[in-house]
């Protein structure tokens, strides 16, 4: 069974799609799989047919938004953790080694997240965004501005089965990479 289930939703974007799994499969942590969530895309699919890895699932749905797209790869996840990614994000190489190692460092921690770098979509460097640390009862303090991504989140994946969400309401985040 994988330690990280690695969510990818997508709808077109298939040329960026490719970067982003590629990224998954350059980690430093190699124990994930990848659930690609086809949102009623309307590009042709045929680069991804070069991606035939045994840790990679393949699933399509009507067009029902990210949101829905999301939860179907939450459905489908088989990992202790589960890590998001965007089909137009990349991630740095030792996210999943270091957020795998937060979470096993500490029990308690349901949500591990980590800065990143602003890239333009010709891909040049802009900058660092610092995502911070918190800690607690995060509502409302993180609604506004706050700088957690989806691409930059590690969940524990009881967290979200719905018999236990209420249980963590108050979530003990940490952030894993500076």
């Amino acid at each position: 069974m994988p330690t990280v289930s690695v969510i990818i939703p997508f709808y077109n974007r298939v040329k960026w799609l490719r970067e982003a799994v590629d990224s998954v499969f350059a980690q430093t942590y190699q124990n994930f799989e990848v659930i690609l969530v086809d949102d009623g895309s309307s590009e042709s699919l045929d680069e991804l047919a070069e991606l035939r890895d045994e840790r990679i699932r393949y699933v399509r749905q009507q067009n029902k938004g990210p949101a829905a797209t999301r939860n179907v790869g939450l459905d489908l996840a088989r990992g202790r953790y589960i890590a998001f990614l965007d089909a137009d994000d990349t991630f740095s190489p030792m996210k999943l080694e270091r957020q795998v190692a937060c979470m096993e460092e500490d029990p308690e921690i349901m949500l591990s997240h980590t800065s990143y770098q602003h890239m333009s979509s010709e891909g040049e460097y802009i900058g660092d965004v610092k995502a911070g640390r918190f800690s607690g009862r995060v509502y409302p303090k993180i609604i506004l501005g706050c700088p957690i991504q989806t691409s930059n989140v590690m969940i524990r994946s009881e967290a979200v089965r719905k018999d236990l969400a209420v249980k963590y309401r108050s979530m003990k985040m940490y952030e894993a990479i500076d």
